[in-house]
């Protein structure tokens, strides 16, 4: 199966409540992570799954992600841009770990003002907003 063809299928899935859809999920998930590194179109399409199911887990699948995505390396400025596009619960997590890990711009954005601004924006999902004022608030703390 070629990339182009496993990222349309990734791209088509539209629900990760469904056990089809998931198995479907998993396949191509499973032929994607083959590759030693993902490169910008693949993980794109991976920050698409998370900004189209923003409070989903996609029954652990989407840990797997995370954690491809974060081995890959050079993912940082597609985090930023998918985090402004639709923040999710996913995304908001690989800017907590990077802030956890000691980074705090990515490029000029400054990523606890990212996540201010997520927590302040009354038109984001309610649980988005707290699991950004969530992290702010145990960061102030450790700083």
């Amino acid at each position: 199966m070629k990339k182009s063809d496993i990222l349309s299928v990734i791209e088509s899935i539209d629900s990760v409540e469904d056990v089809k859809q998931l198995e479907i999920l998993q396949n191509s998930l499973d032929k994607l992570f083959v590759l030693p590194k993902l490169d910008k179109e693949e993980i794109q399409a991976l920050f698409g799954l998370y900004e189209k199911f923003p409070t989903s887990d996609g029954y652990g699948l989407f840990w797997s992600i995370l954690h491809k995505i974060e081995a890959s390396g050079d993912y940082e400025s597609l985090l930023i841009e998918s985090t402004q596009r639709k923040p999710a619960l996913f995304n908001l997590s690989m800017i907590k770990r990077l802030l956890n890990g000691g980074i705090y711009f990515i490029g000029d954005v400054n990523l606890l003002n990212l996540l201010t601004q997520v927590a302040n924006d009354k038109n984001q999902l309610e649980i988005l907003r707290q699991d950004a004022q969530d992290f702010i608030d145990r960061f102030k703390d450790i700083q």
